[in-house]
């Protein structure tokens, strides 16, 4: 019996999608460790790597399919996993992250599906277009392979954490709307999703589709901390916390990072940005506690968001840090990492 809940188990898969090789993300749900927290999965597509620029090192997109079982119900479970963002992509940064001022209907037939940002947009793209090893995309391996499985109830979840904790609900509500396609045979099927640190996606109408949609996508999980930066884009009144989130963490208001949070609220002030599961509670984050602790105003704020951001979350959910040492190398932030992202903020 894995000692994982299933919050707990899901929250691991989505950290296994930073893991920028596919032989590594297998033994690690290999391992007999891991086996022992969040029960046995198998990799049935992906890992799938998307290079932007294919002469760039520094990956864009990581997503993979795992099945297993319910760690509650014992069903058979489908988990779509999707990264995060690589702090090293800039495709990442300014095309996906960043790119909020504009936005495009979500269904051009249903304009009164609401919008989403243009970088959620561009990053949604990018994962259904994803190829595998036997050149089938998501929806093509689905196609494939819900058909033939039994009649007993079958779950498809997507999971994801920051960058990933914006798309993979946008992925949950695409597939949700595209079963004829892929359960030709109407499987009893439920999509769900559960996402962590996420921005938000897209307008309020769009957040309204969204939570109206059912069964399922009504009773995702969405998981957020009260001192993490990212969950407080891009609505404006969560936007202009972001400033003074620190100061009970005795770090003092950066004029930088006011100056770009100003910034960012001028260019998204009319497109009325709401979370999906807008009253979804915050976890009551801590304020971290560093062994090299930064002195410069703007690295002191940097490098206790990307804590909140990553780190905080396994304390939060009594998840063990690292999980893997494949997962610690994909998500550990080095001095190096942040004198980096400090001067492209500067």
């Amino acid at each position: 019996m894995p000692t994982y809940d299933q919050q707990q188990t899901l929250f691991c898969l989505s950290m296994f999608a930073n893991i920028s090789n596919s032989e590594k993300v297998i033994a690690d749900l290999a391992d007999p460790t891991v086996q022992g927290k969040i029960g046995q999965w198998t990799v049935l597509w992906g890992p799938v790597i998307y290079y932007h620029d294919p002469k760039n090192q520094n990956w864009d997109n990581i997503m993979y399919v795992a099945k297993g079982e319910n760690a509650e119900t014992n069903n058979p479970q489908y988990v779509v996993a999707i990264a995060a963002t690589n702090p090293k992509s800039i495709f990442d940064w300014l095309q996906e992250d960043a790119a909020t001022h504009n936005m495009v209907s979500w269904s051009t037939q249903f304009p009164e599906r609401g919008k989403i940002s243009q970088g959620t947009n561009t990053g949604i793209t990018v994962l259904q277009n994803l190829k595998d090893s036997s050149n089938r995309s998501l929806l093509e391996f689905l196609t494939q392979e819900i058909p033939s499985q039994s009649d007993q109830p079958i779950q498809i979840i997507t999971t994801g954490h920051s960058l990933g904790g914006a798309l993979s609900p946008v992925m949950a509500l695409w597939l949700y709307e595209n079963q004829a396609t892929w359960n030709p045979t109407g499987k009893q099927i439920t999509v769900n999703t559960q996402f962590s640190a996420g921005a938000t996606p897209g307008d309020q109408t769009f957040s309204d589709y969204y939570g109206n949609t059912q069964p399922g996508l009504n009773q995702s999980s969405r998981l957020w901390s009260s001192l993490d930066i990212v969950p407080h884009a891009w609505n404006i009144q969560q936007l202009q916390q972001i400033p003074t989130l620190y100061q009970s963490c005795n770090i003092p208001k950066s004029s930088r990072i006011t100056l770009l949070v100003n910034s960012q609220i001028q260019k998204v002030k009319n497109c009325n940005y709401l979370a999906l599961n807008p009253s979804t509670f915050a976890m009551k984050g801590q304020c971290g506690v560093f062994s090299q602790p930064q002195t410069n105003p703007l690295k002191q704020f940097l490098q206790e968001a990307y804590f909140q951001h990553i780190q905080a979350y396994f304390n939060l959910l009594e998840i063990d840090w690292p999980l893997t040492q494949n997962v610690a190398d994909s998500l550990t932030l080095t001095d190096q990492d942040l004198d980096d992202m400090a001067t492209k903020l500067s």
